[in-house]
């Protein structure tokens, strides 16, 4: 297979699979985390159905407090027209990425799909992914090398870059994606449509288990120190759609914030623990 051969991602049709309801998927969840609180608290389901909806309900407040104060300093930053550009960009290609799950994400405010539905559907987007990776590099229509991992078995290495790109184009053709695929298609889209603009980079968490795309990094800054990255980096985080200048992200990592809804699988803990460039250009095996 020709990397230059495969479809383009506006144009790609979607499987034609019907998803579960979004009111079914989101009822098995509230269903789940009663069972849940009910294990972990001793509660009867009754007091755990209120327990949840007060944690809802002050989530609700403490997100909306935060959002007034992340505006005002949005509003401040905007009259630097590097920032502002860099804002626009980072707010563009979130709807793009958003537009494109048309059966939603494993975030519960996206859910479609229940959880069994989403879990066979991830594994056979990854699956897909592999295949496509591998056809490429029997064709050599991408770099690869071989390697040896930490159990010191052989492998086949390939550039992120690849794996990123191709993750952007199956997140478009099954409508469905994890934070992974979404950063990358953030990513994937931001280079495209701004080629000769500021650094735009994909960061992995260490600690947890998130990805999202930093854009406008100062180029010389230490990566080790989030203060150096200059006043005019803007984070894109299309899983928890949300974007926001890089000076809220003490903010942003407080509990409330964490994820869009506790009801969201508890593996995706979003800014739990420090953030790890996923360089473009470097070699991994095959995922």
């Amino acid at each position: 297979m020709n990397i230059r051969e495969m479809p383009d991602l506006r144009t790609t049709t979607p499987p034609t699979t019907p998803p579960t309801t979004l009111s079914a998927a989101k009822s098995e969840s509230i269903e789940i985390a009663v069972k849940v609180i009910e294990q972990k608290t001793s509660l009867p389901a009754d007091v755990a159905i209120k327990t949840l909806v007060r944690r809802i309900r002050q989530r609700a407040f403490d997100s909306q407090r935060a959002a007034i104060a992340r505006e005002s300093v949005v509003a401040s930053a905007l009259t630097r027209e590097s920032f502002a550009r860099n804002y626009g960009l980072a707010d563009l290609a979130k709807v793009h990425v958003r537009a494109m799950l048309t059966h939603g994400s494993n975030a519960m405010p996206d859910a479609r799909l229940g959880p069994h539905e989403a879990r066979t559907r991830i594994a056979a987007l990854r699956d897909e992914r592999r295949r496509i990776l591998e056809e490429l590099v029997e064709d050599n229509d991408i770099p690869w090398r071989c390697g040896v991992n930490l159990k010191g078995q052989e492998v086949v290495c390939v550039m992120q870059a690849d794996v990123m790109r191709i993750s952007a184009y199956l997140l478009k053709k099954w409508g469905y994606g994890h934070c992974e695929e979404q950063a990358s298609a953030a990513w994937w889209f931001l280079r495209e449509c701004n080629p000769h603009g500021g650094l735009v980079e994909v960061f992995r968490f260490e600690g947890g288990d998130h990805m999202l795309v930093v854009i406008g990094r100062e180029p010389d800054s230490d990566l080790e120190d989030m203060s150096t990255w200059g006043p005019d980096a803007v984070v894109c985080d299309p899983w928890a759609d949300k974007v926001y200048p890089l000076s809220a992200f003490d903010e942003m990592r407080l509990p409330r914030n964490d994820v869009r809804d506790f009801l969201a699988l508890h593996r995706m803990h979003c800014l739990t623990g420090t953030m790890q460039r996923l360089d473009e250009d470097r070699w991994g095996g095959l995922p």
